[in-house]
């Protein structure tokens, strides 16, 4: 009995436990990822059978496994180029940075990318890495069709070329003859759309898989897209040119317009100056005897001919074309410089202007011309409107330094200046007062406003950072509110423009001929 026990012991330990233990270090190994070390099958019963069926799912994980750390290696080198070709979006930058990545991730000697211009079905060498000059050259132009980039961009369709001398139609000599073993191409395409074409190149002899192929064409897509995006950028950027250079020249053109309302009081005003100089110049002829006399006489000659410098200084500072320059200014010198331009004007239409303007207000960034422009342009339409109103009319003009922007109706979130001006006209209708800032919005008659002053206003202060806002009742005038950004500067370096009128002198001692040519 006893020899039976351990011969049924024995049988049992080879048929049963070791292939079970077997097992147990089989599932061991295969969890630590090692497939080398399938199952031993031993006879037809069921350990056999679980054996078997153990290798087949073994195998079976092992092709799991090694598809998922491919698709794993092909989504970083997507991502890595996706990286790449985010980081620019100037254009010539990124292909470069992608040509470099591209060769790096996949191992390649040499590598071109090609622009496809549609006007001329030709596809133009961008950047290149690895390429000879002779094959600069040849590759620099490429017609759609006739070669293997061109090709790729009439199809839309990728090509590897492993025999350059059975594509003899197609592959460039230069290419041949430096001993290039294959070619691969693929189409660099966005929404559909052919833009370009990556071509990559070996001297030695290797074969692209279908996946390699699939991760190139993927990788084309991704350039692709950064290409249109670039493409986008640099047109957008040649727009905001444009329309930078259009909106100068509105404002130019604005500020002529502006123009008429000055000129015509400039004639005018000049007369009077210009009428005591030739007075007191004929009387000054005629008593010469009497110097004391005389010397009053010059003095009030010389007063009376700064004051027409002035007029005709201030006239044509602000006719002339200035380059947008942003200074240090004082905004209550700015208004008081606009009211110069109109004091004739208004002293004559009988509008009265109240000022309580801030003598601690700060100084801030502002081009001078462009504010003085926009102050100008609000003092026109507030003359006009009290003019049609009842024939004279009060201008009141306030500035203040609001330093807490939660506190009143500020609506920038920093501290700014606040200029306020406010007239007696007949206001403006609540439904045309969302539509004042438009362009070619205008309540004039045909021929009397362009429709565009308020809008070339509203554009240069949201240029500055500030804000321009009206509110109005009909019946009881209209109040402008300009509120523009405090900047501070540490050092006035540029001091804003001045008027002749503020270096005045009286020579006693020197005599001076002013001869001004003007033709």
């Amino acid at each position: 009995i006893g020899v039976l026990t351990v011969l049924v012991s024995y049988g049992l330990a080879t048929v049963i436990v070791r292939p079970v233990h077997e097992l147990r270090q089989g599932v061991e190994l295969l969890q630590k990822g090692d497939f080398s070390r399938p199952l031993s099958r031993q006879g037809g019963d069921e350990i056999g059978d679980l054996a078997l069926s153990f290798n087949q799912m073994a195998a079976a994980l092992e092709e799991k496994t090694t598809d998922l750390e491919r698709r794993n290696r092909e989504l970083s080198v997507l991502n890595e180029v996706a990286a790449t070709v985010s980081q620019s979006l100037h254009l010539d930058t990124m292909l470069n940075n992608a040509l470099d990545k591209v060769l790096a991730l996949l191992h390649m000697e040499s590598g071109a990318l090609f622009l496809l211009d549609r006007s001329r079905q030709k596809l133009l060498l961008r950047t290149h890495r690895g390429l000879s000059p002779a094959a600069t050259t040849a590759l620099a132009a490429l017609d759609c069709g006739e070669s293997l980039a061109g090709y790729v961009a009439q199809t839309g369709q990728p090509l590897v070329t492993s025999n350059l001398h059975a594509e003899s139609r197609l592959a460039r000599d230069v290419i041949r003859e430096e001993g290039y073993q294959v070619i691969v191409n693929v189409p660099l395409q966005a929404k559909g759309r052919v833009l370009g074409v990556l071509g990559l190149g070996s001297r030695t002899a290797r074969q692209i898989t279908e996946q390699e192929l699939h991760l190139l064409i993927a990788i084309g897509n991704q350039i692709g897209v950064a290409i249109e995006n670039a493409q986008l950028y640099e047109n957008l950027q040649r727009q905001m040119e444009e329309l930078k250079d259009a909106q100068r020249q509105l404002i130019q053109s604005e500020k002529m317009a502006a123009m008429g309302h000055l000129v015509s009081g400039v004639a005018h005003e000049l007369n009077n100056p210009l009428a005591s100089v030739i007075g007191f110049t004929e009387l000054l002829l005629r008593r010469e005897q009497d110097r004391t006399k005389s010397e009053e006489t010059l003095r009030l000659i010389h007063r009376e001919a700064m004051r027409a410098t002035k007029i005709v200084q201030n006239l044509l500072t602000f006719s002339r074309r200035h380059k947008p320059e942003k200074r240090y200014i004082d905004i209550n010198e700015v208004i008081e410089k606009t009211l110069e331009l109109r004091a004739y004007a208004f002293r004559t239409h009988h509008i009265r202007v109240i000022k309580h303007l801030d003598p601690s207000l700060p100084r801030t960034m502002a081009d001078f011309h462009q504010i003085q422009q926009v102050i100008l342009n609000i003092f026109n339409n507030a003359e006009q409107a009290m003019l049609e109103a009842h024939g004279r009319g009060t201008l009141t003009l306030v500035t203040q330094a609001v330093t807490d922007p939660q506190a009143g109706e500020s609506s920038l979130p920093t501290p700014c200046i606040r200029i306020t001006i406010s007239d007696d006209g007949p206001g403006i209708a609540e439904e045309h007062l969302r539509q004042i800032f438009d362009p070619f919005f205008t309540t004039k008659e045909a021929g009397k406003g362009t429709g565009l002053g308020l809008s070339v206003s509203y554009s240069i202060i949201q240029e500055h950072g500030g804000q321009l806002y009206a509110s109005s009742s009909p019946g009881q005038g209209a109040t402008f509110v300009i509120e523009l950004p405090i900047q501070a500067q540490e050092e006035d370096l540029s001091p804003a423009p001045s008027s002749p009128a503020s270096s005045e002198q009286v020579f006693t001692h020197k005599r001076v001929l002013v001869v001004e040519d003007e033709e």
